[in-house]
Order: C-alpha cells, then sequence, then structure tokens
C-alpha cells in the first residue's frame, strides 16, 4: 500500500500520539538486546582490546581509558549492531512483521477517519 508523502509524515505522527512507535521502538531495543550474535561480538572486542588488555598498565584517568575503548570498538560494534537491526526490521517474522501489521492498521485507521 503506497502512502503519499504528505500522508506519510501524517502517518508517523498518528503512530507517535497514540503510542504505538514508542512500543515498538522499545521492543526492537529489547530485542537487540537479546540477539545473540551482536553480544557475542562486542564481547569479543571489549576481550580483544588493546585498552583492556593494558589497563594493569595504565594511569590514566577512568574518563580517558572509556574515551580510548570507545574509540577502539566503537565502528565495529555499531555496524554490527546496525546490520542486526535491519535484519530484525526486514524479517517476515517477529518485529517486522508486527511494524509491516501495525502501518497497515494505522492507514486504515487514517482512511476511515478521512472518509467521515
Amino acid at each position: 500500500m503506497a502512502v503519499p508523502q504528505a500522508s506519510s509524515s501524517k502517518l508517523l505522527q498518528e503512530m507517535m500520539d497514540d503510542g504505538t512507535f514508542d512500543d515498538l521502538r522499545q521492543r526492537l531495543v529489547t530485542q537487540l538486546k537479546d540477539h545473540e550474535e551482536l553480544r557475542a561480538h562486542t564481547a569479543e572486542s571489549l576481550n580483544n582490546s588493546e585498552t583492556v588488555k593494558s589497563l594493569a598498565d595504565t594511569t590514566k584517568p577512568r574518563k580517558e581509558l572509556f574515551e580510548s575503548l570507545r574509540r577502539e570498538v566503537e565502528g565495529s560494534v555499531l555496524s554490527k549492531a546496525s546490520t542486526a537491526v535491519w535484519e530484525l526490521l526486514q524479517s517476515d517474522e517477529g518485529i517486522g512483521k508486527e511494524i509491516e501489521e501495525k502501518v497497515d492498521a494505522a492507514m486504515a485507521r487514517m482512511e476511515q477517519t478521512d472518509r467521515a
């Protein structure tokens, strides 16, 4: 079902107003947190980090250590997270299917409202 550009903004606003958007976003975040492959990749990135390996030998302030660790692993972890999010969003089951159903339902409500 194609949605004109003006209607897509209205559709998004409708889904934000009724809480659907926040609910779907929260469910997506939860599924991302539970994504085993992403968790394993993140743990591996941290375990292989030169910053973590050098913790015993450093006197750097904590803030510097965290910044160094962030610079070292951020790109790889974010790339993996981005891929995982797209897989979840495009799935024919789970959150991907639920998003499609919720968008279709919101569009149907908007069409009914426009007809009235």
